[in-house]
Order: C-alpha cells, then structure tokens, then sequence
C-alpha cells in the first residue's frame, strides 16, 4: 500500500492520471511552494472535490471526494526555502484535518536564487542550511506521524530562456561564469550578516561566505 500511494502521488499530476483507488481511505498532508498548489488542485480536481479555506486554520486549504481527504499549505514567507517553516506549516494542516495525516507529500523551494543580486533573496541563511533543515523536516515528520507515507518532490527547473534584461543577463553568466557569478552573489549577500559580533562569530560569517562560493546555484531545491 506504501509503495502504491507514493506512486500515485507522484504521479498524480505529471502524468495527467492516476487510479484513485490506491488513495481511497488516505488522508493526505501536501506542504510546499506552488508547484504543490498546483498538484494539490489537480489532484482535488481527479476527486471531483473543490477545495476551500479550511476554518480553523484559513492559510489551509483541504477537499475530499471518493473517500480520499486532502490538505495543502506553503511553508514559505517572502521566499524563503521551504523546510525552513515545513514543520510548521505541516502541523496546521494536520490540526485543520482534525486527525494525523497518512500521506505527507512534500517540497522546498528556493524561489529567484539565481538572480541575486537582481531580486533580492530573504531566507539565504535557510539554503545555507538546507541539508539540516530537510533532515529535521523528514526525522520530525516521521517521529510526529508514525507509519506516514512520506513522500519527497524532486527538483525541477524555472524556464530561464524566458527571462529578459538583469535576469537574463544574471543567467547568461551564471552558465558562462558561475565562480564570477557567485562573487557578485556573495558581495550582495554580505551586508545582510549582523554587524557588531564578536570576532569569532565574525569568522564563522566569513566561513559561511567561502560556502557560498563553492556551492552551485540550482533553479528550485525541490
């Protein structure tokens, strides 16, 4: 049943299809950006369900048909990645539900990354910690609804052909000079950290901005 309900949720909206059946009597927790919006529409859609605000908790929203209930909620505020709240957001949606989920289907996103310093980035401290933070959303999730199906959305790609002006000149670099790309990342990125620390926290700042450097710079962490 496991392995039949992860296959259905991920399947639910890439291929335009999915036998319902296998999530008859499943009540399924979504949390993440709008991709999962999407998905969680679509899948309302196949249940012959419309969704709306849950009232208990508004910034939810839930349908149920067939025997199947789902809920959705972004995590996010101004951008920033998703399992950084993803905790969070998933408690209201099992508290707007009124019991556990037994699907938990999930996502982050690390929305413009990649056109700093052209549009701003709030929550660069989040994908500095992006492993930690996904570690404690999966360990927690498991902990908090044992036997959960938990279901993880890889990444995707933005359409960066489509950009123009200072975003379309931030991607054409970021493919033909990704080390001077990441320099003008790192030096918009700098005034952000708090001044006035102590010089070892000082230094730890400055470990966190040789990091930047050395990672890549994906569209989506998904």
């Amino acid at each position: 049943m496991t392995v039949l309900l992860r296959r259905a949720l991920l399947s639910c909206v890439v291929a335009g299809a999915v036998d319902v059946a296998t999530l008859r009597g499943s009540t399924i927790a979504m949390v993440g950006d709008s991709t999962m919006r999407t998905q969680f529409e679509r899948l309302c859609g196949l249940l012959n369900a419309s969704a709306a605000r849950t009232p208990a908790k508004p910034l939810v929203f839930a349908c149920a048909g067939r025997n199947v209930t789902v809920a959705w909620m972004s995590p996010k505020d101004r951008g920033d990645f998703g399992f950084h709240k993803g905790l969070e957001a998933l408690g209201h949606v099992a508290e707007a539900l009124g019991r556990a989920p037994t699907a938990i289907y999930a996502n982050g996103g690390l929305h413009y990354l990649h056109l700093l310093p052209a549009r701003d980035f709030e929550c660069f401290q989040c994908w500095a910690s992006a492993e930690f933070f996904l570690r404690r959303f999966v360990v927690e999730s498991r902990r908090r609804y044992a036997g959960a199906t938990l279901v993880f959305m890889t990444g995707h790609a933005i359409c960066e052909d489509r950009y123009n002006r200072d975003y379309a000149r931030l991607v054409d670099q970021l493919r033909n000079d990704p080390h001077g790309y990441a320099v003008s990342c790192v030096r918009a990125l700098r005034p952000k950290f708090p001044m006035g620390m102590d010089q070892g926290r000082k230094r730890e700042r400055n470990s966190q901005l040789q990091r930047l450097l050395t990672r890549p710079f994906p569209t989506r962490f998904g």
